[in-house]
């Protein structure tokens, strides 16, 4: 039902507020790409039905997760969704045993990086090996602890 509405809401943040434009055929098939095993894929809708936040977990295996897509549409920024969605994030991460939530992103996305540093995320160096560097340059690391 959201599948259009949360892709255009997402390239519409990229391209027109950051004039960022790179494919991404994730976004294609939101359920296929991020809603099997134990990675997700969350949105935050208004009265609409409008997305207005998104953000995603993907599995690496080993207790280890990678954040993506976590967006908030302009208006609703400042209001606390993006904290929000967040803790869902990490409390849906605690719940399916990760130990380690890990992004990357870039300088340009400045707010984003702020707001990682002040929840908690530790700039890194690098990701591990075995996980994508897309064309990011900025790296964070969360350690969160997980239910037995």
């Amino acid at each position: 039902m959201y599948q259009e509405k949360t892709k255009k809401f997402i390239l519409n943040i990229l391209e027109k507020e950051f004039n960022y434009f790179m494919n991404r055929p994730d976004l294609n098939n939101i359920a296929k790409e991020y809603q099997k095993g134990k990675s997700n894929f969350f949105i935050a809708v208004d009265e609409m039905n409008d997305v207005i936040g998104s953000i995603a977990i993907v599995n690496y295996g080993e207790n280890r997760g990678y954040l993506k897509r976590l967006y908030v549409k302009k208006e609703n920024r400042g209001t606390g969704l993006a904290r929000k969605l967040l803790e869902n994030l990490i409390i849906y991460a605690q719940n399916n045993k990760y130990k380690v939530i890990y992004l990357g992103t870039v300088k340009l996305l400045e707010a984003a990086n702020k707001f990682y540093n002040k929840n908690g995320f530790k700039k890194i160096d690098k990701l591990p090996e075995d996980f994508p560097l897309y064309d990011d340059t900025e790296f964070f690391k969360l350690e969160i602890g997980g239910n037995s």
